[in-house]
């Protein structure tokens, strides 16, 4: 996939004078590269595409901003065939997924999504998000924002309390309120499953997950991929700033995740 004529890319980035038909060239081929739609390709350079760069460069291992640059071009222009996750640093090592198509967006269901067996967990995903942090008494709220910034619905902290200022909201009740007024809907998990945790991000992007008994601690899990055989997802808490890989095993002890359970995690795709 190139730009027409094979001009070299400018350097884009907010507070520069970013050509439409550059930026919606680097918005394709950042959804090509994460294989899934991370970023809309409107042309503009705004929060869903800065996000999207700056996760990128954290990935490469490039000094944080969200300038692209050539290393950034040489990145997503190198990624290869559909799938590769890049050529180096974190994202490589992790992989991306399958074709673009083999969940949720071309004809397969969300039961298909979720519960396929045959997914390889090798076959990872991680999915832009940024952290916010916020006191327990408020980190639903900033898990909500997370996730639905995500997918480009720009809400913050302070926006989401705008609209419900109460405190100290108990995971369904912040539940009800991520699907009543900010348009997230459920989805079904298997908290013991790695198939269903990478079904689901491929599917629906970031996923907001309330912790079974633990009313004021809610996290976000971006992403799920293999290290040495080992699987391992990313998680974001919002209530204690974290935002790390941990093994699967660990994942589910810390959010008390016993075998067989099922979990009810909200999306904004």
């Amino acid at each position: 996939m190139t730009q027409s004529g094979q001009q070299a890319p400018p350097t884009l980035g907010p507070g520069q004078e970013n050509p439409e038909e550059w930026v919606k060239y680097l918005q394709e081929m950042l959804n090509w590269y994460y294989q899934m739609q991370v970023v809309s390709q409107d042309g503009e350079f705004g929060a869903q595409t800065r996000n999207a760069v700056e996760h990128l460069r954290k990935q490469l291992r490039l000094p944080d901003g969200a300038e692209v640059d050539e290393q950034v071009w040489r990145a997503i222009g190198d990624s290869g065939s559909r799938g590769s996750g890049g050529s180096g640093g974190e994202h490589g090592r992790r992989g991306e997924g399958g074709e673009h198509g083999e969940h949720g967006e071309h004809g397969e269901s969300d039961q298909d999504a979720e519960y396929d067996a045959g997914q390889d967990v090798g076959e990872g995903t991680d999915v832009p998000v940024s952290l916010l942090t916020a006191d327990p008494e408020v980190s639903w709220a900033a898990a909500i924002a997370m996730v639905t910034s995500s997918a480009g619905n720009g809400q913050t902290v302070e926006s989401v309390l705008e609209k419900s200022p109460q405190h100290n909201r108990t995971a369904n009740e912040a539940r009800q309120l991520a699907t009543e007024q900010f348009g997230m809907s459920e989805k079904d998990c298997r908290g013991d499953r790695v198939e269903s945790w990478a079904g689901l991000l491929r599917a629906h992007g970031a996923l907001w997950v309330p912790v079974p008994d633990v009313d004021d601690h809610v996290v976000v899990v971006a992403g799920i991929g293999q290290n040495g055989g080992e699987a391992q997802v990313h998680v974001l808490d919002p209530r204690t700033g974290a935002d790390e890989w941990a093994d699967f095993g660990t994942f589910r002890d810390a959010y008390n995740m016993a075998d067989g359970v099922d979990l009810k995690v909200l999306a904004a795709r």
